[in-house]
């Protein structure tokens, strides 16, 4: 890892960047796939079946964004890196 990264921090922002990514590839992936006009009902569907931990994925993405809350408490560069990232990031690109 030390020749990737300098220190902690850059590991960490690395990695909740990679997350970030994945999530908005797993959300645009989702969104795709709704037959389309998209109905209310369809997109809160997917929503749901995204941001709920019940299958394996969510499961890891819930447990790695929860250890970066937990984080950003005490460590105030990833609290502010935290402000402006996913999952309240998600849109249609």
């Amino acid at each position: 890892m030390q020749y990737y990264f300098e220190t902690k921090d850059q590991l960490l922002h690395a990695a909740l960047e990679r997350l970030e990514q994945q999530s908005r590839e797993r959300w645009a992936a989702r969104l795709d796939e709704l037959p389309q006009p998209v109905t209310a009902a369809a997109f809160i569907e997917a929503f749901l079946a995204e941001v709920l931990p019940t299958d394996e994925v969510g499961r890891a993405s819930h447990v790695a964004w929860t250890s970066y809350e937990v984080l950003a408490m005490t460590d105030s560069e990833l609290a502010a890196h935290r402000s402006s990232s996913a999952p309240t990031a998600w849109k249609r690109s």
